[in-house]
């Protein structure tokens, strides 16, 4: 006989958003202006786009984890026997999709603002 499955509790793959997109918005947003301000005639830009693109990953995966719970936990359904962990989820999920919404503007910024300038 086999044990019963448990509903989603909100474990680490629903808080992933929550805790990952802060954290690489900040560290690509002081990665950047740390490359700006050391000297700025030597990154053009590219800098930017490449702690962007880091932090970006990081973020995506993270909404992805966060997407994967809300769906376990009944998702839009509201099938959920642990609604906490299914709000946790969507929360973290909207999160992770604003934090990588600001690092596409950020990476936006250090395409079209010259160095100098930022």
């Amino acid at each position: 006989m086999s044990a019963p499955r448990r509903a989603l509790s909100p474990d680490w793959r629903s808080w992933a958003g929550l805790i990952v997109g802060p954290v690489a918005w900040a560290l690509h947003h002081q990665g950047g202006s740390n490359f700006n301000y050391a000297d700025c005639r030597a990154w053009d830009g590219t800098a930017v786009v490449l702690t962007g693109v880091l932090a970006l990953a990081a973020v995506l995966g993270a909404g992805g984890l966060s997407l994967s719970a809300w769906r376990r936990g009944g998702g839009a359904a509201g099938a959920s026997h642990d609604p906490p962990g299914r709000f946790v989820a969507g929360l973290s999920l909207m999160s992770a999709a604003l934090f990588a919404l600001t690092i596409l503007i950020q990476m936006a910024a250090g395409l079209l603002v010259p160095a100098c300038m930022r």
